[in-house]
């Protein structure tokens, strides 16, 4: 009996640790069943008619069949590949490891990560690629501990400065085109673009 109690208290423990757990999808707050997502900023330059959106950053995110993210590729430009990260999650959808890699697909850094009982995360050990059996530096969390208070400096305050304006949408209700001002002047175009699992 005392052995059943045990077992029944752990059960609920990590019942409730998964039922708080959101996926990747639902984290970034985006609707429907998606396997990859394109994400491409563009800064404007010029002004006007003689604008020119140039690629800044190009990323594509793919998702497993339950909405978790298992890999990121980051491009220099459109084509050229500058790291892909790979992601490893427990029975209970916390992400558990974490892999960076060069574009040749050696190991540029592995991550772990530990939570408690209740799901929260008190625990990262980053390992250098070339050293994978000796932690490089093992980051410590309370989660108890309050977070700090964010203070109102200058530079927060000309932040406030950018505003986004969506001006296209997908049938699922994702964005697909988002314009960035910034002191109400075009500063950059962001443009997503879905691949959705097909439905049985």
């Amino acid at each position: 009996m005392k052995y059943f109690i045990v077992l029944f208290v752990f059960l609920v423990q990590f019942s409730f640790c998964y039922s708080q757990v959101k996926n990747s999808l639902a984290e970034q707050g985006i609707k429907g069943n998606v396997i990859e997502l394109t994400w491409r900023k563009f800064i404007v330059s010029g002004s006007g008619s003689s604008a020119v959106n140039k690629i800044d950053t190009k990323t594509i995110f793919s998702y497993d069949s339950l909405g978790f993210l298992s890999e990121q590729r980051n491009f220099i430009d459109e084509m050229k590949v500058r790291t892909t990260n790979k992601f490893n999650y427990n029975n209970y959808g916390l992400k558990i490891e974490e892999h960076t890699f060069y574009p040749d697909g050696s190991l540029l850094e592995k991550f772990i990560y530990k939570y408690d009982n209740a799901g929260n995360l008190i625990e990262e050990i980053v390992y250098n690629g070339k050293d994978t059996l000796k932690p490089e530096m093992v980051n410590k969390f309370d989660p108890k501990a309050k977070e700090e208070p964010i203070n109102d400096t200058d530079e927060e305050k000309i932040e406030a400065d950018q505003t986004e304006k969506i001006t296209s949408y997908d049938k699922s209700g994702n964005w697909l085109k988002k314009t960035i001002y910034m002191n109400k002047v075009p500063f950059a175009v962001e443009e997503r673009e879905f691949t959705y699992f097909i439905k049985p």
